[in-house]
This record gives C-alpha cells, sequence and structure tokens, in this order.
C-alpha cells in the first residue's frame, strides 16, 4: 500500500497556495497527489480510499466536479469533512495500491 500525508494546493517549490477557488485548489491539490503516486509507481485507477477536508463544506459540490476529473466509477471508498484548515480550501490525503 501508499499512504501519502494530507496534501493541499501548495506549490511543491515555493510552497505558495495556487489557486483561489475551489475548483482550481482541488485540481491542483490532486495533480499533486497523482505526482506522489507516480513517483511511487502507482496511479489513480489504484487508489482505495481517499479522506478530503474542505475549509467550507458549502463548496461540496464544486469539490466534487473537479475530483471527478481525475477519478472514474467505480470510485474510490471516500469520506469528506468540512473542517477548519489554514490559508487553503481542500486538503486530501490517500491510500493506493502499489
Amino acid at each position: 500500500f501508499i499512504f501519502t500525508s494530507g496534501q493541499g494546493a501548495l506549490h511543491p517549490k515555493t510552497n505558495e497556495v495556487v489557486g483561489e477557488s475551489i475548483i482550481e485548489q482541488t485540481r491542483h491539490t490532486l495533480n499533486n497527489l497523482k505526482n506522489i503516486l507516480e513517483s511511487a509507481g502507482s496511479s489513480f485507477d489504484k487508489v482505495v480510499k481517499v479522506n478530503a477536508y474542505l475549509a467550507d463544506i458549502n463548496d461540496f459540490n464544486d469539490f466534487n466536479e473537479a475530483y471527478k476529473e481525475f477519478f472514474k466509477a467505480p470510485y474510490p471508498a471516500r469520506t469528506t469533512i468540512g473542517c477548519k484548515l489554514i490559508g487553503i480550501k481542500v486538503e486530501i490525503d490517500l491510500v493506493a495500491l502499489k
């Protein structure tokens, strides 16, 4: 298994927040996770569990639209939680098969 740490919409080299909307930040966060998975020899097709944390649970529908750009049915198990995040709108961690 591959277990990732929580990732946000941060540029991997500058650590600056990328994107203002939940859609932009979700896309960037998932691209960061894609790079992590690929470097470990895996992909989104092998993800079995996703934990997503939203700074504003009212962003759920827009978050979900961006999420669907990266994951196809049958979707991995996912928990989505509204919580306090500092400086970002979304954080995601996941578990994938190698």
